[in-house]
C-alpha cells in the first residue's frame, strides 16, 4: 500500500513540475476572473449596476490605500533619449507662449496675403516684431 501511495505521489509530483513556473497565479486569475462574471450576471438579473456594487463591497481604507498609490505614480520617467528630451522641452517651450491675436490680425489687414509666405515672395526684413512678440 505504501508502494502504490509513493507512487501516485510521485506521478501527482512529475504532473506539478511540467506545470509552467507561474501555474498558479494564473489559475487564481481565471478563478477571479470567473468569479466577477459570475457577479455581473447577478447583478444583471437584479438589475442593478455592477460597478456600484463592487464599489460598495471595498471599504474605505482600501479605498484610500489605492487612491494613494495612483497619486504616487509619477508618468514622468526622466530621462530616457535625446529625441524624448527635446520634445519635452518642445513642449514646455510652446506651452508658455502666449499669442497676440490682436496684432496678429492688423497684421493680416495690412499684408494680405503677403503675411503668408511662399517660394515667391520677397518679404525678407519687412517685418520687424516688437521685442514682446519675440
Amino acid at each position: 500500500e505504501a508502494c502504490k501511495l509513493n507512487s501516485q505521489e510521485v506521478v501527482e509530483e512529475d504532473k506539478r513540475l511540467k506545470l509552467p513556473p507561474n501555474w498558479e497565479a494564473k489559475k487564481a486569475r481565471l478563478e477571479w476572473e470567473l468569479k466577477v462574471q459570475e457577479k455581473k450576471k447577478e447583478c444583471a438579473a437584479r438589475g442593478e449596476d455592477y460597478e456600484r456594487v463592487k464599489l460598495l463591497e471595498i471599504s474605505a481604507e482600501d479605498a484610500e490605500r489605492w487612491e494613494r498609490k495612483k497619486k504616487k505614480k509619477n508618468p514622468d520617467l526622466g530621462f530616457s533619449d535625446y529625441a524624448a528630451a527635446q520634445l519635452r522641452q518642445y513642449q514646455r517651450l510652446t506651452r508658455q507662449i502666449k499669442p497676440d491675436l490682436e496684432q496678429y490680425e492688423k497684421l493680416k489687414e495690412q499684408h494680405g496675403e503677403a503675411l503668408y509666405p511662399t517660394s515667391d515672395s520677397l518679404l525678407h526684413g519687412s517685418h520687424v516684431p516688437s521685442k514682446d512678440g519675440v
